[in-house]
């Protein structure tokens, strides 16, 4: 079985929507901060599904933020952050190439053109 949890982000993309004129401001550096932040507290209230592998995915221009939140959950890993997601790959769809990064053993395998 599979669990799947998708964060739309930032607001006002997708179906996603503030409360505040306030969480309409975005970057991208905040949008990886807030979606890091996100994931560890959905994941503090969801616990039973810690042991499960992560796998981060995204579309479009996540290609921009996806390597970006990769890069924020790692360096959480490496500095003990609580709780320890269990990070496998990310797998991100741009326009021209799916790409598979495992940071583990640092590859990055290009699976082709999309058309």
């Amino acid at each position: 079985s599979a669990n799947i949890l998708f964060i739309d982000q930032p607001a006002d993309i997708g179906y996603s929507y503030s409360n505040t004129l306030k969480g309409y401001i975005s970057n991208d550096t905040l949008s990886t901060r807030l979606c890091y932040d996100f994931l560890k507290k959905w994941l503090i209230k969801h616990p039973q599904y810690l042991k499960n592998p992560l796998f981060i995915v995204g579309e479009s221009y996540s290609g921009i933020t996806l390597p970006l939140i990769v890069n924020e959950v790692y360096k959480g890993l490496e500095a003990g952050d609580k709780p320890m997601l269990n990070m496998k790959v990310q797998l991100q769809k741009t326009q021209y190439f799916v790409v598979l990064s495992n940071r583990t053993n640092h590859m990055t395998i290009v699976l082709g053109a999309l058309r």
